[in-house]
């Protein structure tokens, strides 16, 4: 018996039975050459709540306007009779987890899983649970009690012309005229796992900390190699000294291949200048620059050109 909510089971539709007979009556259509000609569906038999209205059905797509609510009647902010919690829902493909038709003595609720595909707009919801999110420790908090619009399917596709821009916080104040105290990022995670959600990295902040530390880099290159030939130097003067050494035969045996520099105290400076070049101050300066001046500035997020977002996150 049918309610004041509509049938039951669209089977029962007289228009669907007229189909049916039609269908039957045809031998191209029985051959499965339908065409654009209405054919046959075992449309689910939909559980409308009080307060709903079908504002358009064909088959198994559906536009319903109503209260908010993600599964029974009891379910979500119209559920519990809240006011300013209207809802529009449309839907292409209902109980299609049902391989079967549908059993007619079954009222099939709102189902944010099971059914097909969904864009469903709402004055007031907690869009999170009900699509089941999962909500990581460091991103956005879970929407509860909020304006959303949301859309589910196998596949979505978004597709612009001209450009396609996601952009957050427009305004100071939400649609409950509650203030939002800090803007919210973007978030985008695949496989509904939030824990490895990380910063997006700025593509310009990367290249200028990348040519920044290839700099350092090439400082430190160039000075290890004022070192190689300091030292160089220092084995070529210690490898063509030689001290005069007293012996009990008789005089000193004199010094040899000392002109180049002169003695003993060119030797001396020579290393003294290595050892300033290898640990003085400009190998110092480099290593200041690059521990604390490159990982403060880039690594860090108080830093002047971080290299990840401080809003947008990606797993």
């Amino acid at each position: 018996m049918a309610s004041i909510f509509g049938p039951e089971n669209p089977n029962k539709n007289p228009r669907n039975q007229d189909v049916e007979k039609h269908v039957g009556r045809n031998p191209a259509l029985t051959a499965g050459v339908v065409f654009s000609m209405d054919d046959p569906e075992h449309t689910p038999a939909w559980n409308r709540c009080e307060g709903e209205q079908l504002l358009g059905q064909y088959k198994n797509s559906w536009i319903v306007l109503g209260h908010d609510r993600f599964a029974s009647c009891h379910s979500g902010y119209g559920g519990r009779g809240s006011h300013r919690a209207s809802s529009i829902d449309l839907v292409a493909g209902r109980a299609s987890y049902t391989t079967d038709k549908p059993d007619k003595d079954i009222l099939y609720d709102t189902n944010f899983k099971t059914d097909a595909a969904r864009v469903y707009i709402s004055q007031r919801a907690d869009i999170d649970r009900y699509f089941n999110l999962d909500i990581a420790a460091n991103g956005n908090s879970n929407s509860i009690g909020r304006s959303c619009v949301g859309i589910k399917a196998d596949a979505v596709r978004i597709v612009g012309r001209e450009g396609i821009k996601f952009v957050t916080r427009t305004e100071s104040k939400n649609s409950l005229k509650g203030k939002i105290e800090k803007v919210p990022g973007i978030e985008i995670i695949a496989g509904n796992d939030p824990d490895d959600l990380q910063p997006m990295v700025k593509a310009d902040n990367l290249a200028r900390g990348l040519q920044k530390l290839a700099d350092l880099i090439a400082q430190i290159v160039w000075d290890i190699k004022l070192t190689h030939i300091a030292i160089k130097e220092v084995n070529r003067a210690v490898g063509q000294h030689i001290h005069v050494v007293p012996t009990a035969i008789g005089p000193s045996v004199s010094s040899i291949g000392l002109s180049p520099y002169g003695g003993p105290l060119p030797v001396a400076s020579t290393m003294a200048n290595t050892i300033i070049k290898f640990s003085g101050n400009d190998l110092s300066a480099v290593s200041k620059r690059l521990g604390i001046g490159w990982k403060t500035t880039y690594t860090r997020p108080m830093g002047q050109y971080y290299l990840g977002s401080h809003f947008n996150k990606v797993n």
